[in-house]
């Protein structure tokens, strides 16, 4: 009986040791099938804490200097109207949480824009996007 209580509990902790160091990967909400329309990394945009409706989709590119830019469309990917938006920021987490960092993005002519915070490693990307009803977020999952 303790060697079968000391194996379940081992394989709980290693779950949710497990778990915890991957709860980012993949994002928040439902898959998404279409493809991202410049190239960059597509994800829904849901109400934050009701992730089964997508609201939106957004998609988010970056170049090698950090610089990104975040396109928010409807969920049939047509250009969304930005002024919906009454703010946006990204949030940047390191795996295991090392080192989290947060920016605001500003919008700009149909993107928000802004500057990804300079980390080593894999990190995970969400964006918080604020209306007059609701906060959506979007989890872009595991970058390098």
């Amino acid at each position: 009986m303790k060697i079968l209580r000391r194996t379940y509990l081992g394989l709980l902790a290693s779950a949710l040791a497990t778990g915890s160091l991957s709860a980012h990967d993949e994002g928040h909400g439902p898959k998404l099938r279409e493809a991202a329309k410049f190239g960059g990394k597509l994800a829904p945009v849901v109400i934050a804490g009701k992730e089964g409706q997508i609201m939106f989709k957004a998609e988010l590119l970056r170049n090698s200097k950090g610089a990104l830019k975040i396109y928010v469309f409807t969920p049939d990917m047509k250009p969304a109207d930005l002024s919906k938006f009454s703010s946006a920021q990204l949030t940047a987490e390191q795996r295991k949480g090392k080192e989290k960092s947060t920016v605001t993005l500003k919008a700009e002519q149909g993107f928000f824009a802004g500057e990804l915070p300079n980390m080593k490693g894999p990190f995970s990307v969400d964006v918080e996007f604020k209306t007059a009803d609701a906060t959506l977020i979007a989890g872009f999952g595991m970058m390098d």
